[in-house]
């Protein structure tokens, strides 16, 4: 049913193999949608090696990992570094993880391997420290009537104040809370999942997308909601289909900051006309991509109190 491979050690465990490198697209499609099972998320039992190509990379999440093997020359530093943090995050049990990069042998001096190997080192080290070091953490919560200061939070010289938004420093976690309005919340737990673990990751690939960078930077008619709603959505969709599938139109959970993720499953039921062109444009609500037309008119479907376009 998962299409995994069974091998039976010597002394009678059995060792779960996912081989997504497998020349037939039935089988791959059929290992690859039991790996995304949400309800194995946090079965350490349901697999016990993967073997991919750029798995690592992008669209890899599974926290059990201890051990990760690449071989061949990375393309860069900075996929060596993602690769070191998808194996190092935090597990139940898991008390340490390992990477591990095959490569030919040089055709070069021992001492000049050794120097090269030394430097390589460094600059993973010190990469991974200044990730730990510059990345923010942030809390995005609902601003509410029942909001109260959480112990631990600095919220400045006022202190928490009930009637406005707060902003609160956690020193000794480093993270920020911070209160906004109207914050829908993630639909399904797995849209929470991805909101407190690969927020970054999310944004990360928006921002490292060359088209979107220019449109952002050079085009003066666009509307950023409009950018960052669909293009957004799309990441969303790429990266989880199974929480798109379920979501809303632009597939993406909730999760404040400024990426501006709109909700999952949040859509409404209001149809409405596009006003520019006066089509028809389906169910709007939060997190159903505008056009171009309907973004430039100021239509905002999540404002409950404008008529229908």
């Amino acid at each position: 049913m998962t299409g995994f491979q069974l091998v039976t050690l010597p002394d009678g465990r059995l060792l779960k193999i996912a081989d997504l490198v497998d020349d037939e697209p039935a089988k791959r499609d059929r290992v690859s949608n039991a790996l995304k099972d949400p309800a194995q998320k946090m079965n350490r039992d349901h697999v016990d090696i993967i073997i991919a190509l750029g798995m690592a990379k992008e669209g890899f999440d599974w926290i059990w990992c201890e051990h990760a093997l690449t071989v061949g020359y990375r393309a860069s530093l900075t996929e060596v570094v993602q690769i070191i943090g998808r194996a190092t995050r935090d597990a139940a049990g898991k008390e340490r993880a390992r990477f591990t990069n095959l490569i030919a042998e040089p055709d070069a001096s021992d001492e000049a391997v050794r120097e090269a190997v030394n430097d390589t080192l460094k600059a993973i080290a010190a990469c991974l420290l200044m990730e730990q070091v510059l990345t923010p953490r942030f809390e995005f919560k609902p601003k509410s009537p029942q909001n109260t200061a959480q112990e631990g939070f600095d919220y400045g010289e006022g202190g928490y104040q009930p009637g406005k938004t707060n902003v609160g420093f956690n020193e000794a976690r480093g993270t920020f809370q911070i209160e906004i309005a109207g914050l829908a919340q993630p639909a399904t737990s797995e849209a929470k999942r991805i909101c407190q673990q690969d927020l970054n990751e999310v944004i990360t690939a928006f921002v490292q997308d060359k088209t979107t960078v220019e449109r952002g930077l050079f085009d003066e008619e666009l509307v950023p909601e409009e950018l960052t709603q669909v293009k957004m959505g799309a990441i969303v969709r790429a990266k989880y289909p199974r929480t798109a599938a379920g979501g809303s139109r632009s597939g993406a959970p909730t999760c404040g900051g400024g990426a501006e993720l709109h909700a999952a499953g949040e859509s409404g039921d209001r149809e409405w006309r596009c006003a520019r062109g006066g089509r028809e444009h389906g169910l709007c609500g939060r997190g159903a991509p505008l056009c171009d037309g309907c973004a430039r008119s100021g239509y905002r479907p999540d404002r409950s109190d404008q008529p229908v376009q």
